[in-house]
């Protein structure tokens, strides 16, 4: 690879990555003023024409996607999603002190903002409890949040005197917890306190710290401008931060590690630039370049909004790696030798050969070279103990039964589940559809093979369309979303229970519902993990044997 030659080294030319860092520290406040324009034209760009992210989850080809399909085509109002309005009273909810204000509750739920409609109320059979289904005309990202705080002012206001109310489904748990994560901001002071310990210096400490930020806020700009043309999740800027934050602050940490040794070793502080942009500079690029065609590798798996939450975070790792060759080079070169101001002489680490000789870490390598073969039986051993839990682990998405107790929709979902049983958080549904019309018969085959099924609670009657080719069945097992035994059921109903009855018939039957989409989502990500890792494996080592030759 062709670059500059560097004076003093016999005519060796420098790499790329050092030549390129080397035009930053030369041009330093051309490339400070590049940086800041870059990022306020970006931010405008995103204020104008930037697109908002949407959990728009698709699964193209599996059966609980061609049940939505349907329930659009045929059930437009269906097609949105639904909240829960769950009542428990002590006395019963039919008694004479509560059934007034019960249906004065369901009298009002009615008039909501953006509520299509609301079903007859379902009674337990002890009498205490009450559930409600209230449909909306949009998917849960697109209801207003002030149409869902208009839900529980209604429940909260109903509270009391005997009387429980809390909402729930999708629609409340879409909106729930949605302000700002605080664990971004318990990392940061984290990070802070390890880096201020190990280096003993506050501008050491910052450093790393401002380029992961400014790396993270580049790259969530970018996600923002491409939002316009691609769907990225609600929890995209959560999960891009996370990884954003980490590799900054790593990225960085090598380029300056190493060039504050070169310092320390009495280079000048041009020469410990490009010393550092050589060695840690080009691992950087690589390690970067690895993740990136890791996340990339993510739309292998087959499902959109996974794919893209990898490029989100592909474009984040890019400029945090943008960021370490280019602008954090032209930063060491302003700051020159005052890199080490502010110290704590305490905690003090000035990165020389004689400070590092001196350190925890140097004395453990030296113990691990006189005892190799021991600490590479406990270094192989120790991983693998840890990764047992592994071997029972089960793919899944947590459901509002792990949620804190001072949210509406785990008190909902107790409450659900106490009285009705667990399955009956989040029924199955079952979408059927026949051009020309629906065959009765087969219908009412499906129906009763679907009461017959082990693990069945409930089955409700078929809710056709008005236009008579198409009907909605609800199916309550008995376990709830996220137990094994519920998969099983939904694979149970596709390849055993339907086909049979609906066969020779014309009519179609899928299994969907917010269950069964997680249970394809698990099913599709563990059938394309082979081929993703085939793919990221494969590219990764041509990637390393490019470069190392």
């Amino acid at each position: 690879m062709s670059g500059t030659v560097r004076p003093g080294t016999g005519g060796r030319r420098r790499g790329l990555v050092a030549a390129t860092a080397m035009f930053a520290a030369r041009q330093r406040w051309l490339m400070v003023a590049a940086w800041i324009g870059g990022l306020v034209v970006l931010g405008f760009l995103v204020r104008q024409f930037g697109g908002a992210y949407a959990d728009n989850f698709t699964l193209p080809g599996a059966s609980s996607q061609q049940a939505q399909d349907v329930l659009q085509q045929r059930f437009p109002t269906q097609a949105g999603d639904s909240a829960n309005l769950v009542v428990y009273a002590a006395k019963g909810v039919q008694s004479a002190a509560i059934a007034p204000r019960y249906q004065q509750l369901v009298t009002q739920a009615r008039t909501l903002p953006d509520v299509t409609s609301v079903s007859p109320p379902l009674v337990s059979r002890d009498g205490r409890y009450a559930y409600v289904v209230l449909q909306y005309d949009h998917r849960s990202s697109s209801v207003p949040d002030s149409s869902v705080q208009a839900l529980e002012r209604l429940a909260d206001q109903a509270n009391g005197s005997g009387l429980q109310v809390e909402v729930g489904g999708s629609v409340v748990s879409a909106h729930e917890g949605s302000g700002q994560d605080p664990y971004e901001t318990v990392g940061l002071i984290a990070a802070v306190l390890i880096l201020l310990l190990v280096f003993g210096s506050f501008l050491v400490m910052g450093l790393p710290l401002v380029s992961a930020l400014v790396g993270l806020g580049s790259g969530l700009l970018l996600v923002g401008m491409a939002a316009r043309v691609a769907d990225f999740s609600t929890i995209t800027p959560s999960f891009v931060a996370m990884i954003g934050l980490g590799i900054g602050i790593d990225y960085a940490l090598f380029i300056i590690t190493r060039h504050r040794q070169a310092l320390a070793a009495g280079a000048s502080v041009e020469d410990a630039i490009a010393g550092a942009a050589e060695s840690s500079g080009r691992a950087v690029l690589t390690a970067g370049s690895l993740v990136v065609i890791a996340l990339m590798g993510l739309y292998v798996i087959g499902i959109p909004f996974i794919g893209n939450l990898g490029a989100a975070a592909a474009i984040v790792v890019a400029a945090n790696v943008l960021l370490a060759l280019t602008l954090l080079p032209a930063i060491l070169s302003l700051l020159g030798r005052n890199l080490d101001r502010w110290r704590i002489r305490r905690l003090y680490h000035d990165g020389s050969a004689q400070d590092t000789e001196k350190g925890l870490g140097h004395r453990l390598s030296q113990q691990i070279q006189r005892r190799a073969w021991l600490w590479a039986l406990a270094g192989t051993a120790i991983p693998l103990v840890l990764a047992l839990p592994v071997l029972h682990m089960q793919l899944g998405f947590s459901d509002d039964g792990n949620k804190p107790q001072s949210f509406h929709s785990r008190r909902a979902y107790d409450l659900t589940a106490a009285g009705f049983g667990p399955g009956f958080v989040s029924p199955l549904v079952v979408v059927v559809e026949r051009n020309g019309g629906l065959d009765q018969a087969a219908l009412q085959r499906l129906q009763s093979g679907l009461q017959r099924t082990d693990d069945v609670a409930l089955v409700s009657p078929p809710d056709p369309n008005p236009e008579g080719n198409a009907a909605v069945l609800c199916v309550v097992p008995r376990t709830g979303p996220s137990d094994p035994q519920t998969a099983a059921l939904v694979h149970r109903l596709r390849g055993s229970v339907i086909p049979p009855a609906v066969a020779g018939t014309g009519t179609q039957a899928y299994v969907g519902g917010g269950t069964a989409s997680l249970v394809d989502i698990v099913s599709r990500t563990q059938s394309r993990m082979p081929l993703f890792f085939a793919i990221v494996i494969g590219l990764s080592s041509l990637l390393l044997m490019t470069i190392f030759r």
